[in-house]
């Protein structure tokens, strides 16, 4: 009978250690099979940083496509859908990175579902920053508490590209 219960104890903790690696492990881009692999960020380390804009990320992955081009991927842990500050992050990332790897020319957004979204990014830096200057601009005053009231809308909310850094207390992380 105790062999029954240790049995059944060690095949409970070895299904719940394969749920919670499936269930945190980001799904494959097949495109992405079998490029290198020129980047990952394993939670430490320091984040890129463009000294001309002033705008510093981690991509979650990057990947070298061929000899004129890689890929970011960003993972985002949630089945709906891209919203536009997930764009702008992505753009933002690729601002950053290029710092390092000045060939990024195609971006990835990858949700918890396995959908996927891909964004070819031929534009010179320049830009970029400028698709996303307003977006900038608005983090910035964020961050620096010098920002507008702001007036409750989930659904805006939910799209804001600063609602992490915003001080209304209804809007939810």
């Amino acid at each position: 009978m105790l062999e029954l219960l240790i049995l059944g104890i060690m095949l409970l903790i070895f299904a719940m250690v394969i749920w919670r690696v499936m269930s945190t492990k980001s799904p494959p881009i097949k495109e992405l099979n079998g490029k290198k692999l020129l980047y990952a960020d394993s939670g430490g380390g320091k984040p890129f940083f463009s000294r001309e804009y002033h705008i510093q990320s981690k991509p979650d992955l990057i990947y070298r496509l061929n000899k004129e081009s890689d890929a970011v991927v960003e993972y985002k842990h949630r089945e709906k859908c891209i919203y536009p500050s997930d764009e702008v992050q992505l753009l933002a990332t690729v601002i950053a990175a290029r710092s390092k790897y000045p060939n990024i020319n195609v971006g990835y957004i990858s949700l918890a579902d396995g959908t996927f979204q891909k964004y070819e990014l031929p534009e010179p830096t320049s830009v970029l920053a400028e698709r996303i200057s307003l977006e900038l601009r608005s983090a910035r005053l964020a961050t620096a508490k010098f920002n507008e009231p702001v007036t409750p809308d989930p659904a805006k909310c939910n799209a804001c590209s600063v609602r992490y850094a915003c001080n209304y207390a209804g809007v939810e992380a």
